[in-house]
């Protein structure tokens, strides 16, 4: 299950700590997710990735918060 990530954090870099951090807690959360970190901008724009126009058409988005502890 293809999981796109959205976050304009994403726009100017996106670590190999970020793709781990997503990919642990896909693993603990259900472990056929496959996460894809993608920046706000590249989701609105990229008109060359079919993957990112999918999600942007048939998507469902997810708003998250984080509570705090």
């Amino acid at each position: 299950m293809d999981l796109r990530v959205v976050s304009s954090s994403y726009d100017t870099s996106c670590t190999r700590e970020d793709v781990n951090l997503l990919w642990r807690v896909a693993a603990r959360t259900d472990n056929r997710m496959e996460p894809v970190p993608v920046g706000l901008d590249r989701r609105e724009t990229d008109d060359g990735s079919t993957i990112v126009e999918m999600a942007r058409r048939e998507g469902i988005r997810i708003d998250a918060s984080i509570s705090p502890d």
